[in-house]
């Protein structure tokens, strides 16, 4: 199946079981994900998913927005991470009760911030119109740099049910 996250339920045969998003939501417009889910499972089916909901940001970050910044590439702000409370609304808009919603807090280190921000769609939010050989390259300058630091990140962990 090719289709976008928020469209995903019109390429299915009928209702499914189970719909699970790691880590991806942040990319997409949660409330249309959320309608889709609610449109794609069956009477109890599930959906589970994980995000990080806060918006700071690592200093390799905000060291490949300003090489960004002083090459000219003039950076877009960045799209703001959905927040707990939008996230648990679209989820009841579109007919999903949450089941449990966790939150947590894990520390990233540098090597695992530069390997996820290697993947294309994670450089999209952090450089949203820099061309993705280019986010490569400013990673890599970042990287070489100097130093940066890990940062710890806060996550949600919810799992939801189609109300039947």
């Amino acid at each position: 199946m090719c289709a976008s996250a928020e469209r995903f339920d019109a390429a299915l045969a009928g209702p499914v079981d189970v719909v699970v998003c790691s880590a991806a939501i942040w990319a997409m417009e949660p409330a249309a994900v959320a309608s889709a889910v609610g449109r794609a499972l069956g009477p109890g089916g599930r959906f589970g998913f994980n995000v990080a909901h806060t918006d700071a940001t690592s200093d390799l970050h905000r060291r490949m927005r300003a090489l960004a910044g002083a090459a000219g590439l003039q950076p877009a702000e960045p799209r703001p991470l959905p927040r707990r409370a939008e996230l648990l609304a679209a989820l009841t808009i579109a007919g999903l009760e949450v089941v449990r919603a966790v939150e947590s807090e894990v520390f990233e280190s540098v090597e695992s911030q530069r390997d996820f921000l290697r993947l294309p769609g994670s450089t999209s939010r952090t450089l949203p119109r820099v061309p993705y050989a280019e986010r490569l390259r400013l990673l890599d300058l970042a990287w070489t740099a100097s130093a940066p630091a890990g940062a710890t990140v806060r996550w949600i962990h919810v799992l939801a049910e189609r109300r039947p």
